[in-house]
């Protein structure tokens, strides 16, 4: 914001604050993921106070006059942090309540920690994808496996196969399959770990990485040798987070001037730890599952190291100007959520809806989730391959493709929304 934004923390920070004080109007959804989570949900004090009443979902009776839910401790701490600045949440007497909260139930953070922590700013990680290029986080993100998964593909001719028949997503499949076991064998926070992150998208790396994929037939997902990328521990792999619900929001924004921001935040699992910080309103992260908690991996626990992340917010340029901003919420499904957006912006030209709402394939698991919209033809052919096809049905509101939110800049400088058809809160929202 202060290098790029036309307008103060202050202006930014005031429609957050004002949702908390005023509140929220109250949603079947807002009480369904409430009672789903009733028993974490009650079990800290200060999150039974703010996020039930009296042990009991928030709902609206009445829609004409629905519930608010109002988080007026929270807006206290925005209104800090408005009036004295990012830092306010790291020194002072609000970091002392964090940390008096945090130690209270047992936890070692400390003032010092929290002081001594500062946000780092990277350059992006930056692909070329057909006659685009594509910017990510990089890193220990799921950045740098939505760029891995881009760059395979970028070598396949996906345009002259059928869009969605079985050998454009046996491709896919065998992509991500492969950017997904190097993304646990090798990736973790690279200032504590050797991590190969040059070595992972060099062209000679992915063109031996490519030449495995049968075009044919599903192979067993390896990660490459070590010796092919100059890795000198013998560390297994990583085991995936164990997240198995999400609380992840994303927003993309474009404005008049072509400005691009994409941006993905998280508490993790739905409702982060569940533990509300007294007099704060801030509702803590359950973070810790990013690591592996066994011993001697990559990405295993370790004091001042950053987690393995699933995020991949991605800005799409094509003759240095945005085209689209895309990004997902839903854990290790976001990369190959964000991944198949920008083929179907970037190959199928599609509106931004049209790209969203599109059937997708999931390939972070052993097993190739698949959409019921898929060709059932398609999908026995992707059996008969040896893939371990499992049929989706988004309408049953799972997530199990991600919950995508970007949007489309023509080079008129036209703006289109596209959000998830089957995730209830997914909005897009054009303002003059």
């Amino acid at each position: 914001l202060e290098t790029y934004g036309t307008i103060s923390l202050a202006e930014a920070i005031a429609p957050a604050i004002d949702f908390a004080e005023a509140g929220f109007p109250v949603t079947w959804h807002t009480t369904l993921k409430i009672a789903q989570d009733l028993a974490l949900l009650t079990q800290d004090p200060v999150t039974r106070a703010v996020f039930t009443n009296n042990g009991v979902p928030w709902r609206t009776l009445d829609e004409s006059a629905p519930t608010m839910l109002r988080q007026p401790d929270l807006a206290a701490t925005l209104r800090t942090i408005a009036d004295q600045g990012p830092r306010a949440f790291y020194e002072g007497e609000l970091a002392a309540r964090i940390a008096d909260g945090l130690s209270a139930a047992g936890n070692p953070i400390t003032t010092a920690d929290l002081s001594g922590y500062t946000a780092v700013i990277e350059d992006a990680l930056t692909v070329p994808y057909g006659d685009a290029i594509v910017h990510t986080p990089g890193n220990g993100t799921g950045g740098t496996t939505l760029a891995e998964s881009l760059l395979l593909l970028n070598g396949i001719d996906l345009r002259s196969m059928e869009y969605g028949g079985a050998d454009y997503l046996h491709h896919l499949s065998e992509a991500f399959k492969i950017a997904f076991a190097d993304r646990f064998a090798y990736l973790a926070d690279p200032t504590r770990m050797e991590v190969p992150l040059e070595r992972l998208l060099s062209a000679a790396y992915l063109d031996s990485r490519r030449g495995e994929i049968d075009a044919a037939l599903a192979t067993p997902a390896r990660a490459g040798v070590r010796a092919a990328l100059a890795v000198a521990h013998k560390l297994d792999a990583s085991v995936p987070d164990y997240t198995s619900d999400g609380s992840t929001t994303h927003h993309s924004v474009i404005d008049r001037n072509g400005m691009a921001v994409s941006t993905t935040q998280t508490l993790l699992s739905l409702w982060g730890s569940g533990v509300t910080i007294p007099g704060t309103g801030i509702l803590m992260n359950n973070g810790m599952m990013w690591f592996d908690p066994q011993a001697g991996r990559p990405n295993s626990v370790d004091g001042n190291k950053r987690p393995l992340s699933n995020m991949a917010p991605s800005i799409v340029t094509r003759e240095n100007m945005a085209l689209a901003t895309l990004g997902a919420s839903g854990g290790r499904r976001i990369m190959n959520c964000v991944a198949q957006l920008a083929l179907n912006v970037i190959d199928q030209n599609m509106s931004m809806q049209d790209a969203t709402s599109a059937p997708r394939i999931d390939r972070s698991t052993p097993f190739l989730f698949a959409s019921r919209r898929f060709n059932n033809d398609a999908l026995h052919d992707l059996e008969r391959r040896g893939h371990k096809v499992v049929v989706k049905d988004e309408r049953q509101l799972l997530g199990d493709f991600s919950s995508p939110a970007s949007i489309r800049r023509d080079l008129d400088g036209t703006l289109s929304g596209g959000v998830d058809p089957y995730y209830f809160p997914a909005t897009a929202i054009g303002v003059d």
